[in-house]
């Protein structure tokens, strides 16, 4: 109990302290109501129950007290309402404002995460998280965790009252309570299995869904639109069967744990006539002892069902707090060397030996169309059965595997120099400039900058800060993402508070201003999401318009000439010209003619160079180069 609230509270319980105070003392409020009504009747009735605990002399009680009784009753409906208000307050403002609070730390804490992370996560799973997921919590926050407390607190004083006026009835009232409790602590393991099944069902359709969207070009070219698209329709009737399977597994349960509470008004009954007939208890007392009974029903009911709901939200519990148990990329020296010189030292790199490529992973079976999956997450949380969630097997496996994508490179990259890496595709070009912007750890060997004349002043990337790090480096990527805003905005992501002269100066210089200028609304002008209202050169010169403006001294661009036409390259050669001026520039490219005046070229063969020098040199050495030069020139 005590490690589901922890997880659903997001180990934050003293926050909600307050907010159980307030709304514990507004429900015993809200009950102690029902024993005015007591006290009410039995001043009416009072002489009629000579030798009861309500017989107060035989004395009938005027119509000023029993106007005073329901004026205590109005001022307890009263407080109970206004001590409602700081329950409230406590349960739902406290509660959004944190899950707005903690939505932005999530996404936040996403941005610092390793990219080889983010590459291996589900882009749903990840999105689900961060809107469903503090959805749930936000919901059980507010709603659930304040009620079964205060359900359990009356619960708890009504028990003590009834044993303090009369252990039996008492006793008779709460005596299922136990199997009721037992029943709840046995389908555990059932609610959880449920649970996982129903939230991989509805991560497999949110999938699928995205899947759609984004491939409908593809799906419609090859007549798969609308039902022929079974994958989309299995996964619909895969949630659909879960969603089934989930409430209908679990009510048998819960309506076994309501009946045994209700029991307990039953056996309340049936032993209180007998203590009615032996004389211990006046009629005012047994109905008394009934109305109470009826009225305590309630909490306890409320108290069983929302604590099965409680262990489906942990669940959203459990997947927040594993996002927020992946480490971030390392370093915290903010002291970024002066100098820009890259020195790459005996670098090796593997994908199944970084160590930031921690993820999850749904293992889906696919039979009949249905997600058999078990989320197995590596973020070292327990579930709720107290158990280790960590993928360590998985980790040693790929750890013995060992195949290295980067093995062995040493380079030094001078400032205001150009550097070419060239290869055969799969030979670890992207990966060794995602390497040298720290998109990924090396699996050994290190990356360092600063004044290569000065080895005193050469610092391992791994040990400064990013932030500070990635003032060091623009990149230019042959897909740039262009976000959902106008144009200015897009290219303001280079320098927030840029002017409007400054961008429009460095569109000029991506030669871009041209094209934006002849847009509807110039630099204000809308562009969608991932801009898909522009061409790929034109989307890759405003991302070159965002690195002018930033002006870092390090650009890295990765094959974006490689799919444009002649018009565009030429476009695009000369925004590069001009970016590069005085900086350090390392291009990956596929086509050798786009880099031949490069200051030295690296070609890479299966993770290793195996030849660098000037396109003159590597020429003249007729090797794996010069076969690429010829291919590549034929005719």
């Amino acid at each position: 109990m005590l490690q589901m609230l922890k997880i659903i509270t997001l180990n934050d319980m003293p926050r909600f302290y307050k907010s159980l105070f307030w709304t514990s003392i507004a429900e015993i409020a809200k009950f102690s109501t029902i024993f005015v009504v007591i006290y009410f009747v039995a001043r009416v009735l009072g002489p009629f129950f000579e030798g009861s605990f309500f017989y107060f002399g035989g004395v009938e009680a005027s119509f000023s007290e029993l106007l005073l009784i329901c004026a205590v009753g109005f001022l307890l409906m009263i407080a109970g309402y206004y001590l409602s208000i700081p329950a409230y307050r406590a349960n739902f403002e406290s509660t959004y404002k944190a899950s707005a609070k903690g939505r932005i730390e999530l996404a936040e804490h996403i941005r610092k995460l390793p990219l080889g992370f983010l590459e291996s996560a589900n882009p749903s799973r990840l999105s689900h998280c961060i809107m469903k997921d503090f959805a749930s919590i936000e919901q059980a926050n507010s709603h659930l965790v304040p009620q079964v407390f205060g359900s359990f607190v009356v619960s708890v004083v009504v028990f003590v009252g009834l044993a303090i006026y009369h252990f039996q009835m008492a006793l008779a009232f709460f005596a299922c309570v136990p199997l009721a409790v037992v029943i709840l602590w046995a389908t555990r393991r059932l609610s959880d299995y449920l649970s996982t099944r129903h939230i991989n069902a509805v991560l497999d359709a949110s999938n699928h869904i995205n899947e759609y969207i984004d491939g409908i070009t593809t799906i419609k070219a090859h007549s798969l639109s609308g039902e022929k698209f079974k994958r989309l329709e299995r996964s619909f009737k895969n949630l659909r069967k879960e969603s089934i399977k989930i409430e209908v597994g679990l009510m048998p349960f819960a309506l076994a744990v309501v009946s045994c509470m209700g029991a307990g008004i039953g056996l309340m009954i049936g032993f209180g006539r007998e203590f009615l007939l032996r004389g211990e208890l006046s009629v005012i007392e047994y109905l008394g002892f009934i109305l109470v009974g009826s009225k305590a029903f309630v909490p306890l009911m409320t108290f069983a069902i929302n604590f099965i709901e409680l262990r489906y939200f942990a669940k959203s519990g459990q997947n927040i707090l594993a996002l927020r148990a992946q480490k971030e990329v390392s370093g915290s020296d903010r002291q970024i060397p002066q100098g820009n010189d890259i020195a790459i030292e005996n670098l090796c790199f593997s994908y199944g030996a970084r160590s930031d490529n921690k993820g999850e992973d749904f293992e889906n079976v696919q039979g009949n169309g249905e997600n058999k999956g078990v989320i197995k997450q590596d973020f070292g949380v327990q579930d709720l059965g107290g158990q280790d969630v960590s993928g360590q097997d998985f980790d040693k496996q790929i750890l013995a595997r060992q195949d290295f994508a980067l093995r062995d490179i040493n380079l030094l990259i001078p400032h205001k120099s150009s550097l070419a890496i060239v290869g055969e595709s799969g030979s670890g070009k992207s990966t060794l400039v995602k390497l040298i912007a720290r998109f990924y750890e090396p699996s050994s060997g290190a990356i360092k900058i600063g004044n290569a004349n000065e080895k005193a002043s050469l610092k391992n990337i791994a040990e400064l800060e990013i932030e500070s790090l990635m003032a060091k480096f623009s990149m230019v990527f042959q897909n740039p993402y262009l976000f959902g805003g106008s144009v200015k905005s897009n290219v303001a992501f280079g320098k927030e508070d840029a002017s409007d002269e400054e961008i429009e100066q460095a569109l000029k210089s991506a030669n871009a201003l041209e094209f934006v200028n002849a847009l509807p609304y110039g630099i204000d002008t809308k562009v969608s999401e991932s801009g898909a209202s522009l061409s790929g050169g034109e989307k890759q010169r405003i991302s070159i318009a965002r690195c002018n403006l930033k002006n870092s001294p390090i650009i890295l661009l990765d094959e974006i000439t490689s799919s444009l036409d002649v018009y565009n390259e030429f476009a695009m050669q000369r925004a590069l010209n001009r970016l590069a001026k005085d900086k350090t520039v390392i291009i990956i490219a596929h086509k050798l003619k786009s880099v031949m005046n490069c200051d030295k070229i690296v070609f890479l063969k299966n993770g290793k160079i195996v030849e660098s020098g000037t396109h003159k040199q590597l020429l003249a050495l007729k090797g794996e180069y010069a076969k690429m030069w010829g291919a590549q020139n034929l005719g």
